[in-house]
């Protein structure tokens, strides 16, 4: 089980540029660092003392933010935090990613901060672990970037583990709705640390947190967050769970008197009584499964850095993520499953993996968790498709899904194949395109190009 990071040797570095010049501005940015900042100080979360989280809205240059970074990395020997939320940009002639600054412009990206500065700044850190979190447009290059794996922060030896989390994949928007509180990514964040992730550890730590903002962020079809560690940064703890289930010591009966029995021997001896041992009692069935946190539907809002690289696509769906070629898994996320997630993994993402892949009576299992979890529609869907997979195996039709039948999640449902997909497997004639075959992008469909963004 993770440990939570020591508060009294850590410190965490909040930096955010919710106005602009010329770019858009971004007002749930500045609710972003009130939010995360109360979060992170909460007792009952982390428990962060207030003079060792530092919070730094609209920084002038970027110097001012790697002296703040500077200024607090002194101050850490445990545990270093740098977030950053704003517009992000691409270098035109490097391709590199830049952090977006009151005067940016996306024609001048001297006006902008080079990632690249940030990561040589954090690299620098004494603390033992470190993690980053980027909630901005093409933030999934600070993954891979422009330079050799023994450059990169997650790579540095002087670290013990060292976390990248993204709102973004490399070449995607992040979104900011103007009609929510918070940025999509900071949103999901936020509500993760406050109420905690059941099923997941206690405390939470940084490949459980990112299983869970992937799931519910892609359940909404909203950009899919990436993630990179090194070591054991995928174990780094922030956060207490707060819908861990308590552990309820059992309650040993009390004693039954048997039969007395008397020595032979022992005239006046008194008899002494054969008691059963004591027995746990059954666990009481009150303490349950916590419920999930229902959430409701969102709409796809301005993306941060929208229309700064035209014919660049939105955000992809699980169905058009990619994958990396270095770690066999999602693009950006360079996570070996075996020595990082072991035997943890939750048990949704493993039925849910097994159900796609076919197996019926995973399908089942998935149904059940999904009913347990108050989802009613999604159960109904996988339920649906484990009777036809053992209809199918009967009559010698492979029991698996196909490409066409596999349910897509669009809002948090599960939707099922058209109708017309059915009537020509029935006819052997191959399935046409279906509602679950379309492209996805944020809220469904591609995201045009606008005007600026982040």
């Amino acid at each position: 089980m993770p440990a939570l990071a020591d508060t009294a040797s850590s410190a965490a570095l909040l930096v955010g540029v919710p106005e602009y010049d010329v770019l858009d501005d971004l007002p749930t940015v500045a609710s972003n660092l009130v939010g995360l900042r109360e979060v992170l100080t909460d007792p009952a979360v982390w428990g962060l003392p207030s003079d060792r989280c530092t919070v730094l809205a609209q920084p002038g240059h970027g110097e001012q933010i790697l002296d703040a970074v500077q200024e607090t990395e002194r101050r850490a020997t445990d545990t270093l935090l740098v977030y950053y939320a704003g517009h992000g940009l691409i270098d035109p002639h490097s391709d590199e990613l830049l952090l977006a600054l009151p005067k940016s412009d996306p024609e001048r990206p001297d006006k902008a901060l080079r990632f690249e500065f940030l990561r040589r700044a954090v690299r620098e850190a004494r603390a033992r672990r470190t993690v980053v979190i980027l909630d901005c447009c093409y933030s999934g290059r600070a993954l891979a970037g422009r330079m050799s794996a023994s450059d990169d922060i997650a790579s540095h030896a002087r670290v013990a583990g060292t976390c990248v989390l993204t709102a973004s994949s490399e070449n995607h928007t992040a979104l900011a709705p103007p009609e929510e509180t918070y940025t999509a990514f900071t949103g999901e964040l936020i509500t993760a640390l406050a109420e905690g992730i059941p099923g997941a550890p206690d405390p939470i730590d940084m490949i459980s947190l990112w299983e869970h903002l992937r799931r519910n962020l892609e359940e909404k079809s909203r950009p899919v967050p990436q993630q990179t560690s090194r070591d054991a940064g995928a174990r780094i703890a922030l956060a207490r769970n707060r819908a861990a289930q308590p552990s309820v010591p059992p309650v040993p009966l009390p004693p039954s008197p048997g039969p007395s029995t008397v020595s032979p021997l022992a005239g006046h001896q008194p008899a002494t009584h054969l008691q059963s041992p004591a027995l746990p009692s059954p666990p009481d069935p009150a303490q349950g499964r916590v419920p999930r946190p229902q959430h409701r539907r969102h709409t796809a809002g301005r993306t941060i850095g929208e229309g700064l690289r035209p014919g660049l696509p939105a955000q992809p769906t699980r169905r058009e993520a990619t994958h990396d070629t270095t770690s066999g898994g999602r693009q950006g996320s360079v996570i070996n499953g075996p020595d990082v997630v072991g035997n943890n993994m939750p048990d949704e993402v493993r039925f849910r993996r097994a159900a796609e892949a076919g197996d019926t009576d995973a399908m089942v299992k998935l149904g059940v968790l999904l009913q347990e979890t108050g989802r009613n529609k999604g159960a109904e869907a996988w339920f649906r498709r484990a009777v036809e997979g053992r209809e199918h195996g009967r009559h010698g039709q492979p029991r698996g899904l196909t490409a066409g039948d596999r349910p897509e999640q669009s809002g948090g449902s599960l939707v099922p194949p058209s109708r017309r997909s059915r009537q020509h497997r029935r006819h052997g004639q191959p399935p046409g395109p279906a509602g679950g075959d379309r492209p996805e992008g944020s809220g469904g469909s591609p995201v045009p190009p606008s005007r600026k963004g982040r």
